[in-house]
Protein backbone atom coordinates (compact mmCIF):
# COMPACT_ATOMS: atom_id res chain seq x y z
CA UNK A 1 0.00 0.00 0.00
CA UNK A 2 2.78 2.40 0.95
CA UNK A 3 4.61 1.49 -2.26
CA UNK A 4 1.54 2.36 -4.36
CA UNK A 5 1.14 5.67 -2.53
CA UNK A 6 4.78 6.49 -3.29
CA UNK A 7 4.30 5.82 -6.99
CA UNK A 8 1.22 8.07 -7.14
CA UNK A 9 3.07 10.77 -5.23
CA UNK A 10 5.94 10.78 -7.73
CA UNK A 11 3.50 10.93 -10.70
CA UNK A 12 1.71 13.89 -9.12
CA UNK A 13 5.01 15.69 -8.63
CA UNK A 14 5.92 15.18 -12.27
CA UNK A 15 2.55 16.52 -13.42
CA UNK A 16 2.80 19.55 -11.17
CA UNK A 17 6.36 20.35 -12.32
CA UNK A 18 5.32 20.06 -15.98
CA UNK A 19 2.34 22.34 -15.38
CA UNK A 20 4.53 24.86 -13.58
CA UNK A 21 7.09 24.83 -16.39
CA UNK A 22 4.42 25.37 -19.04
CA UNK A 23 2.92 28.20 -16.97
CA UNK A 24 6.31 29.91 -16.71
CA UNK A 25 6.91 29.51 -20.44
CA UNK A 26 3.48 30.97 -21.21
CA UNK A 27 4.14 33.92 -18.91
CA UNK A 28 7.49 34.55 -20.55
CA UNK A 29 5.89 34.43 -24.01
CA UNK A 30 3.23 36.89 -22.89
CA UNK A 31 5.91 39.25 -21.56
CA UNK A 32 7.99 39.22 -24.79
CA UNK A 33 8.67 42.67 -26.16
CA UNK A 34 7.08 43.34 -29.55
CA UNK A 35 9.62 45.25 -31.64
CA UNK A 36 9.85 46.28 -35.28
CA UNK A 37 13.02 46.97 -37.27
CA UNK A 38 12.17 49.74 -39.75
CA UNK A 39 13.86 50.35 -43.10
CA UNK A 40 17.16 52.19 -42.69
CA UNK A 41 18.04 55.41 -44.55
CA UNK A 42 21.01 56.00 -46.85
CA UNK A 43 22.49 54.25 -49.90
CA UNK A 44 23.54 50.70 -49.07
CA UNK A 45 21.87 50.81 -45.63
CA UNK A 46 19.99 47.53 -46.20
CA UNK A 47 23.17 45.65 -45.19
CA UNK A 48 23.24 47.49 -41.84
CA UNK A 49 19.61 46.60 -41.22
CA UNK A 50 20.48 42.97 -41.91
CA UNK A 51 23.11 43.07 -39.15
CA UNK A 52 20.51 44.43 -36.73
CA UNK A 53 17.96 41.77 -37.74
CA UNK A 54 20.53 39.00 -37.26
CA UNK A 55 21.45 40.36 -33.83
CA UNK A 56 17.85 40.41 -32.56
CA UNK A 57 16.07 37.59 -34.36
CA UNK A 58 17.25 34.88 -31.92
CA UNK A 59 16.41 36.79 -28.74
CA UNK A 60 13.72 34.96 -26.76
CA UNK A 61 12.76 38.22 -25.06
CA UNK A 62 11.58 39.70 -28.35
CA UNK A 63 8.78 39.15 -30.83
CA UNK A 64 9.59 40.59 -34.25
CA UNK A 65 6.79 42.52 -35.97
CA UNK A 66 7.11 42.61 -39.81
CA UNK A 67 7.82 46.10 -41.11
CA UNK A 68 5.09 45.77 -43.73
CA UNK A 69 2.53 45.32 -40.95
CA UNK A 70 3.69 48.60 -39.41
CA UNK A 71 3.60 50.42 -42.76
CA UNK A 72 0.06 49.14 -43.39
CA UNK A 73 -1.05 50.30 -39.93
CA UNK A 74 0.49 53.74 -40.47
CA UNK A 75 -1.31 54.05 -43.80
CA UNK A 76 -4.59 52.93 -42.25
CA UNK A 77 -4.23 55.45 -39.41
CA UNK A 78 -3.16 58.26 -41.75
CA UNK A 79 0.24 58.90 -40.13
CA UNK A 80 3.73 59.07 -41.64
CA UNK A 81 6.01 57.95 -38.73
CA UNK A 82 7.74 61.30 -38.55
CA UNK A 83 6.46 62.74 -35.25
CA UNK A 84 6.45 61.05 -31.81
CA UNK A 85 2.63 60.99 -31.76
CA UNK A 86 2.68 59.01 -35.04
CA UNK A 87 4.79 56.30 -33.43
CA UNK A 88 2.54 56.19 -30.37
CA UNK A 89 -0.58 55.71 -32.49
CA UNK A 90 0.95 52.84 -34.45
CA UNK A 91 2.40 51.30 -31.27
CA UNK A 92 -1.01 51.45 -29.61
CA UNK A 93 -2.66 49.85 -32.62
CA UNK A 94 -0.17 46.96 -32.85
CA UNK A 95 0.99 46.90 -29.20
CA UNK A 96 4.58 47.58 -30.22
CA UNK A 97 7.10 48.06 -27.42
CA UNK A 98 9.96 49.57 -29.39
CA UNK A 99 10.81 50.84 -32.87
CA UNK A 100 14.36 50.27 -34.12
CA UNK A 101 15.76 52.25 -37.03
CA UNK A 102 18.89 53.95 -38.31
CA UNK A 103 20.89 55.17 -41.26
CA UNK A 104 24.19 54.81 -43.08
CA UNK A 105 26.34 57.71 -44.24
CA UNK A 106 29.88 58.13 -45.49
CA UNK A 107 32.07 61.06 -44.53
CA UNK A 108 35.83 61.52 -44.66
CA UNK A 109 36.41 58.00 -45.97
CA UNK A 110 34.54 56.41 -43.02
CA UNK A 111 31.25 54.51 -43.07
CA UNK A 112 29.05 55.62 -40.17
CA UNK A 113 26.04 53.52 -39.17
CA UNK A 114 23.66 54.92 -36.56
CA UNK A 115 21.06 52.73 -34.82
CA UNK A 116 18.34 54.11 -32.54
CA UNK A 117 15.60 52.76 -30.28
CA UNK A 118 12.30 54.61 -29.94
CA UNK A 119 9.92 53.87 -27.04
CA UNK A 120 6.47 52.81 -28.22
CA UNK A 121 4.68 54.38 -25.24
CA UNK A 122 6.13 57.88 -25.73
CA UNK A 123 7.30 57.91 -29.35
CA UNK A 124 10.61 59.41 -28.17
CA UNK A 125 14.09 58.04 -28.86
CA UNK A 126 15.55 56.30 -25.81
CA UNK A 127 19.04 55.86 -27.23
CA UNK A 128 21.07 56.38 -30.41
CA UNK A 129 24.39 54.61 -31.02
CA UNK A 130 26.91 55.22 -33.84
CA UNK A 131 29.30 52.67 -35.36
CA UNK A 132 32.12 53.94 -37.63
CA UNK A 133 34.37 51.76 -39.76
CA UNK A 134 36.78 52.31 -42.66
CA UNK A 135 35.18 49.54 -44.72
CA UNK A 136 31.49 48.80 -45.02
CA UNK A 137 31.82 45.00 -44.38
CA UNK A 138 33.42 45.81 -41.01
CA UNK A 139 30.05 47.10 -39.81
CA UNK A 140 29.12 43.46 -39.26
CA UNK A 141 30.55 44.08 -35.78
CA UNK A 142 27.12 45.54 -34.98
CA UNK A 143 25.75 42.01 -34.63
CA UNK A 144 28.10 41.03 -31.80
CA UNK A 145 27.56 44.00 -29.50
CA UNK A 146 24.15 45.40 -30.45
CA UNK A 147 22.25 43.70 -27.63
CA UNK A 148 24.85 44.71 -25.03
CA UNK A 149 24.39 48.37 -25.94
CA UNK A 150 20.78 48.56 -27.07
CA UNK A 151 19.22 45.68 -25.10
CA UNK A 152 18.66 47.63 -21.86
CA UNK A 153 16.91 50.42 -23.78
CA UNK A 154 14.68 47.92 -25.60
CA UNK A 155 13.79 46.17 -22.35
CA UNK A 156 13.01 49.51 -20.69
CA UNK A 157 10.56 50.40 -23.46
CA UNK A 158 6.87 49.65 -23.23
CA UNK A 159 3.78 49.60 -25.38
CA UNK A 160 0.95 52.12 -24.87
CA UNK A 161 -2.02 50.88 -22.90
CA UNK A 162 -5.29 50.87 -24.76
CA UNK A 163 -8.18 52.35 -22.79
CA UNK A 164 -10.73 50.32 -24.69
CA UNK A 165 -9.11 47.41 -26.49
CA UNK A 166 -11.12 46.16 -29.41
CA UNK A 167 -12.22 42.52 -29.17
CA UNK A 168 -11.00 41.72 -32.67
CA UNK A 169 -7.44 42.76 -31.78
CA UNK A 170 -7.16 40.13 -29.04
CA UNK A 171 -9.04 37.40 -30.91
CA UNK A 172 -6.82 34.62 -32.25
CA UNK A 173 -6.50 34.75 -36.01
CA UNK A 174 -7.52 31.73 -38.08
CA UNK A 175 -4.70 29.33 -38.80
CA UNK A 176 -3.03 29.80 -42.19
CA UNK A 177 -2.07 26.95 -44.51
CA UNK A 178 0.65 24.79 -43.03
CA UNK A 179 -0.54 25.24 -39.43
CA UNK A 180 0.92 28.71 -38.72
CA UNK A 181 -1.16 31.72 -37.77
CA UNK A 182 -0.56 35.11 -39.45
CA UNK A 183 1.65 36.49 -36.69
CA UNK A 184 3.80 33.35 -36.60
CA UNK A 185 4.15 33.45 -40.37
CA UNK A 186 5.20 37.08 -40.17
CA UNK A 187 7.82 36.21 -37.56
CA UNK A 188 9.18 33.42 -39.73
CA UNK A 189 9.48 35.76 -42.72
CA UNK A 190 11.16 38.62 -40.81
CA UNK A 191 14.76 37.46 -41.50
CA UNK A 192 14.04 37.72 -45.23
CA UNK A 193 12.46 41.16 -44.92
CA UNK A 194 15.65 42.77 -46.28
CA UNK A 195 15.16 41.03 -49.62
CA UNK A 196 11.56 42.18 -49.96
CA UNK A 197 10.82 45.44 -51.80
CA UNK A 198 9.25 47.42 -48.94
CA UNK A 199 10.28 50.96 -49.96
CA UNK A 200 11.25 52.98 -53.02
CA UNK A 201 14.79 52.56 -54.28
CA UNK A 202 17.47 54.97 -53.10
CA UNK A 203 18.68 55.15 -56.72
CA UNK A 204 17.18 57.60 -59.24
CA UNK A 205 14.01 56.35 -60.93
CA UNK A 206 14.47 58.72 -63.88
CA UNK A 207 17.62 60.25 -65.35
CA UNK A 208 16.81 62.75 -68.11
CA UNK A 209 19.18 65.06 -69.97
CA UNK A 210 19.04 67.65 -72.72
CA UNK A 211 21.68 69.86 -74.27
CA UNK A 212 23.70 70.92 -77.33
CA UNK A 213 25.96 68.54 -79.22
CA UNK A 214 28.71 69.25 -81.75
CA UNK A 215 29.02 66.63 -84.49
CA UNK A 216 31.96 65.82 -86.76
CA UNK A 217 31.62 63.21 -89.50
CA UNK A 218 34.04 61.64 -91.98
CA UNK A 219 33.21 59.11 -94.74
CA UNK A 220 36.22 57.79 -96.67
CA UNK A 221 36.97 54.99 -99.15
CA UNK A 222 40.06 52.80 -99.53
CA UNK A 223 41.42 52.09 -103.05
CA UNK A 224 38.76 53.92 -105.06
CA UNK A 225 39.68 52.18 -108.32
CA UNK A 226 37.71 54.47 -110.64
CA UNK A 227 38.06 57.65 -108.62
CA UNK A 228 34.37 58.54 -108.79
CA UNK A 229 33.33 57.94 -105.16
CA UNK A 230 32.93 61.08 -103.07
CA UNK A 231 34.30 61.14 -99.55
CA UNK A 232 32.58 63.43 -97.06
CA UNK A 233 33.80 65.38 -94.08
CA UNK A 234 32.12 67.86 -91.77
CA UNK A 235 34.03 69.41 -88.91
CA UNK A 236 31.30 71.13 -86.92
CA UNK A 237 27.56 70.61 -86.98
CA UNK A 238 25.27 71.66 -84.15
CA UNK A 239 22.68 69.22 -82.79
CA UNK A 240 20.18 69.06 -79.95
CA UNK A 241 20.50 65.82 -77.96
CA UNK A 242 18.08 64.32 -75.44
CA UNK A 243 18.22 61.08 -73.49
CA UNK A 244 16.40 59.36 -70.64
CA UNK A 245 16.73 56.23 -68.55
CA UNK A 246 13.57 55.30 -66.67
CA UNK A 247 13.51 52.59 -64.01
CA UNK A 248 9.79 51.97 -63.26
CA UNK A 249 10.41 49.58 -60.38
CA UNK A 250 12.53 52.13 -58.50
CA UNK A 251 9.38 54.13 -57.69
CA UNK A 252 8.16 51.51 -55.21
CA UNK A 253 10.80 48.82 -54.58
CA UNK A 254 14.49 48.39 -53.76
CA UNK A 255 15.57 45.09 -55.33
CA UNK A 256 17.01 44.05 -58.71
CA UNK A 257 13.80 45.04 -60.54
CA UNK A 258 14.42 48.62 -59.40
CA UNK A 259 17.57 48.61 -61.55
CA UNK A 260 16.02 47.38 -64.82
CA UNK A 261 14.98 50.29 -67.00
CA UNK A 262 14.08 51.70 -70.39
CA UNK A 263 16.79 53.57 -72.30
CA UNK A 264 16.00 56.13 -75.02
CA UNK A 265 18.11 58.74 -76.80
CA UNK A 266 17.75 61.04 -79.79
CA UNK A 267 19.51 63.92 -81.51
CA UNK A 268 18.81 66.15 -84.49
CA UNK A 269 21.15 68.42 -86.46
CA UNK A 270 20.15 72.08 -86.77
CA UNK A 271 20.86 74.04 -89.96
CA UNK A 272 23.26 71.45 -91.38
CA UNK A 273 24.25 71.91 -95.05
CA UNK A 274 26.89 70.36 -97.30
CA UNK A 275 28.87 72.03 -100.08
CA UNK A 276 29.57 70.64 -103.55
CA UNK A 277 30.83 72.61 -106.54
CA UNK A 278 30.14 75.91 -104.79
CA UNK A 279 26.55 74.88 -103.99
CA UNK A 280 25.03 74.34 -100.56
CA UNK A 281 23.01 71.14 -100.36
CA UNK A 282 20.29 70.32 -97.87
CA UNK A 283 21.58 67.79 -95.34
CA UNK A 284 19.65 65.79 -92.75
CA UNK A 285 21.25 64.11 -89.77
CA UNK A 286 19.50 62.53 -86.78
CA UNK A 287 19.52 59.48 -84.53
CA UNK A 288 16.89 57.54 -82.56
CA UNK A 289 17.60 54.80 -80.05
CA UNK A 290 15.54 52.70 -77.65
CA UNK A 291 16.18 49.64 -75.55
CA UNK A 292 16.78 48.22 -72.08
CA UNK A 293 19.39 49.14 -69.48
CA UNK A 294 20.41 47.35 -66.29
CA UNK A 295 22.53 48.88 -63.53
CA UNK A 296 24.38 47.43 -60.53
CA UNK A 297 24.54 50.23 -57.93
CA UNK A 298 27.59 49.47 -55.80
CA UNK A 299 29.06 51.99 -53.35
CA UNK A 300 31.68 53.52 -55.67
CA UNK A 301 30.91 51.89 -59.03
CA UNK A 302 27.75 51.45 -61.06
CA UNK A 303 28.21 48.99 -63.95
CA UNK A 304 25.60 49.37 -66.69
CA UNK A 305 24.53 47.04 -69.50
CA UNK A 306 22.52 48.11 -72.56
CA UNK A 307 20.63 46.26 -75.26
CA UNK A 308 18.58 48.14 -77.84
CA UNK A 309 18.01 49.32 -81.38
CA UNK A 310 19.52 52.47 -82.88
CA UNK A 311 18.69 54.12 -86.18
CA UNK A 312 21.08 56.75 -87.56
CA UNK A 313 20.47 58.85 -90.68
CA UNK A 314 22.89 61.12 -92.55
CA UNK A 315 21.70 62.13 -96.03
CA UNK A 316 22.82 64.78 -98.50
CA UNK A 317 20.44 65.94 -101.23
CA UNK A 318 22.70 65.32 -104.26
CA UNK A 319 22.13 64.69 -107.95
CA UNK A 320 21.81 61.08 -109.11
CA UNK A 321 25.13 61.20 -110.97
CA UNK A 322 27.08 62.18 -107.82
CA UNK A 323 28.33 59.06 -106.04
CA UNK A 324 27.90 60.29 -102.47
CA UNK A 325 25.64 57.74 -100.79
CA UNK A 326 23.05 58.69 -98.21
CA UNK A 327 23.70 56.64 -95.09
CA UNK A 328 20.86 55.14 -93.07
CA UNK A 329 21.86 52.58 -90.48
CA UNK A 330 19.70 50.23 -88.44
CA UNK A 331 21.64 48.42 -85.72
CA UNK A 332 21.27 46.36 -82.57
CA UNK A 333 23.37 47.97 -79.85
CA UNK A 334 25.02 45.72 -77.22
CA UNK A 335 26.97 47.76 -74.74
CA UNK A 336 28.50 47.90 -71.27
CA UNK A 337 30.02 50.61 -69.14
CA UNK A 338 30.31 51.95 -65.64
CA UNK A 339 30.04 55.12 -63.60
CA UNK A 340 32.82 55.80 -61.09
CA UNK A 341 32.07 57.97 -58.07
CA UNK A 342 35.01 60.24 -57.20
CA UNK A 343 33.28 62.32 -54.53
CA UNK A 344 29.61 62.98 -53.80
CA UNK A 345 29.47 65.84 -56.31
CA UNK A 346 31.68 64.35 -59.05
CA UNK A 347 31.59 61.11 -61.04
CA UNK A 348 33.03 59.76 -64.28
CA UNK A 349 31.47 57.37 -66.79
CA UNK A 350 32.84 55.23 -69.61
CA UNK A 351 31.11 52.95 -72.11
CA UNK A 352 31.78 50.58 -75.00
CA UNK A 353 29.34 49.03 -77.46
CA UNK A 354 29.17 46.82 -80.50
CA UNK A 355 26.67 47.62 -83.25
CA UNK A 356 25.22 44.64 -85.08
CA UNK A 357 24.32 46.47 -88.30
CA UNK A 358 21.11 45.12 -89.83
CA UNK A 359 20.92 47.61 -92.72
CA UNK A 360 23.26 50.20 -94.27
CA UNK A 361 21.44 52.01 -97.06
CA UNK A 362 22.58 53.10 -99.67
CA UNK A 363 26.19 51.94 -99.63
CA UNK A 364 25.17 48.29 -99.21
CA UNK A 365 22.51 48.47 -101.94
CA UNK A 366 22.56 47.32 -105.57
CA UNK A 367 23.47 50.83 -106.71
CA UNK A 368 26.83 50.63 -104.89
CA UNK A 369 28.09 47.46 -103.19
CA UNK A 370 25.39 44.79 -102.80
CA UNK A 371 27.80 42.23 -101.28
CA UNK A 372 29.20 44.61 -98.64
CA UNK A 373 29.38 43.61 -94.98
CA UNK A 374 29.53 46.13 -92.14
CA UNK A 375 29.99 46.31 -88.38
CA UNK A 376 29.93 49.18 -85.93
CA UNK A 377 31.72 50.17 -82.72
CA UNK A 378 31.22 52.85 -80.07
CA UNK A 379 33.28 54.27 -77.25
CA UNK A 380 32.51 57.19 -74.97
CA UNK A 381 33.05 58.87 -71.64
CA UNK A 382 31.95 61.84 -69.60
CA UNK A 383 32.15 63.86 -66.39
CA UNK A 384 29.05 64.46 -64.26
CA UNK A 385 29.07 67.38 -61.81
CA UNK A 386 26.22 67.63 -59.34
CA UNK A 387 24.84 71.17 -59.05
CA UNK A 388 22.20 70.94 -56.32
CA UNK A 389 19.65 68.35 -55.24
CA UNK A 390 18.63 66.24 -58.26
CA UNK A 391 20.25 68.58 -60.82
CA UNK A 392 23.62 68.05 -62.48
CA UNK A 393 25.62 68.93 -65.59
CA UNK A 394 27.50 66.47 -67.80
CA UNK A 395 30.20 66.98 -70.42
CA UNK A 396 30.84 64.00 -72.67
CA UNK A 397 32.56 62.78 -75.81
CA UNK A 398 31.76 59.72 -77.89
CA UNK A 399 33.08 58.15 -81.08
CA UNK A 400 31.34 55.77 -83.48
CA UNK A 401 32.73 53.94 -86.51
CA UNK A 402 30.99 51.89 -89.18
CA UNK A 403 33.56 49.72 -90.95
CA UNK A 404 32.76 48.28 -94.42
CA UNK A 405 34.21 45.41 -96.39
CA UNK A 406 32.80 46.47 -99.77
CA UNK A 407 33.55 43.35 -101.87
CA UNK A 408 33.22 45.17 -105.22
CA UNK A 409 31.86 43.40 -108.28
CA UNK A 410 33.85 43.27 -111.52
CA UNK A 411 32.55 45.78 -114.08
CA UNK A 412 30.58 47.82 -111.53
CA UNK A 413 30.42 51.59 -111.98
CA UNK A 414 31.87 52.04 -108.48
CA UNK A 415 34.72 49.95 -107.10
CA UNK A 416 36.59 50.26 -103.80
CA UNK A 417 37.93 47.78 -101.27
CA UNK A 418 36.65 49.18 -97.99
CA UNK A 419 35.18 52.25 -96.32
CA UNK A 420 34.86 53.80 -92.89
CA UNK A 421 32.16 56.15 -91.65
CA UNK A 422 33.27 57.93 -88.47
CA UNK A 423 31.30 60.17 -86.11
CA UNK A 424 32.81 62.22 -83.27
CA UNK A 425 30.45 64.06 -80.93
CA UNK A 426 30.90 66.46 -78.00
CA UNK A 427 27.90 66.93 -75.70
CA UNK A 428 27.08 69.32 -72.86
CA UNK A 429 23.91 68.31 -71.02
CA UNK A 430 21.68 69.52 -68.22
CA UNK A 431 20.70 66.43 -66.14
CA UNK A 432 17.74 65.81 -63.87
CA UNK A 433 17.61 62.75 -61.56
CA UNK A 434 14.17 61.99 -60.14
CA UNK A 435 14.34 60.27 -56.76
CA UNK A 436 18.07 60.99 -56.35
CA UNK A 437 19.00 60.56 -52.69
CA UNK A 438 20.40 63.81 -51.30
CA UNK A 439 22.67 62.30 -48.67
Amino acid sequence: MQRAMGVWFRVACLLLSGFAASTVSLAQAQEAKRVVILDFDGPGSAAVRTHVVNALRERDELTMVPVREVENAASRLGVSLEEPDDFVRVAEDLQITAFIGGNLTRKGGMFRATVWVRDGSTGQKRHEEPWSRKKKPQLKAIQSNLWTIMGPHIEASSAPTKPEPKPEVSEPKPAAMGGFDDEQAGDEEEPEEDDAPSAPSKQPALIASIGPRVLGRSLSFTNDQLGNLRSYETKAAMEIAVSAQWYPGAHFRDDWLANLGLDIDADYAIGLTSKEGGKELDTTAYELGAGLIFRLPFEMFEPRFRLGYVRQVFTVDTADNVFLPSMTYGSVRMGAGTAVKIIDALSLDVSLAYLLVLSAEELASKAYFPNASVGGYEAGGGVLVRITGPFAARAGIDWRRYSFDLKPQAGAVVRADSATDDYLRFTLSFVYMMGQNDQ
